[in-house]
């Protein structure tokens, strides 16, 4: 199980983005066996995202949409125990909450984070398996 952070969504659908092409072609070249998923938490912070930086919110809006309609990504609901489970990475990691949501996620999935978010690269590597598209596709062959 591989959690998605919202940076690699971001970067994905901003062409402009400097990590644009790694995202696109990580997010678009799934394996049959693998399962990718982002928390609902992600569409909030892909739709802020996108609005702030093209200062335009029917594009925030619109790359939320596009996130919940990508074919090899499933976005799920937050539940009380991913809360707890943040909670404590928060406090433990020196995370900002929703950063401490993703961690929690991949913890409790067994599974890992693909990110670009430098904190998480940082400070959950040992706590879970982080890695950016770029080394994830690498390591995939």
């Amino acid at each position: 199980m591989i959690v998605v952070d919202a940076s690699v969504c971001v970067s994905a659908i901003l062409p402009e983005d400097r990590f644009n092409t790694q995202s696109v072609t990580w997010l678009m070249h799934a394996s049959a066996t693998e399962v990718r998923v982002t928390p609902n938490l992600a569409l909030a912070e892909v739709a802020g995202a996108v609005a702030h930086r093209t200062g335009q919110a029917a594009l925030g809006v619109a790359a939320a949409r596009r996130i919940e309609e990508t074919p090899s990504l499933r976005v799920v609901s937050l539940t009380h125990q991913v809360g707890v489970v943040a909670t404590r990475l928060a406090a433990i990691l020196s995370l900002r909450g929703a950063d401490a949501v993703y961690v929690a996620l991949a913890e409790l999935l067994g599974g890992s984070l693909v990110t670009w978010d430098q904190e998480h690269l940082a400070r959950a590597a040992g706590t879970i398996t982080v890695q950016t598209p770029a080394a994830r596709g690498a390591s995939l062959g």
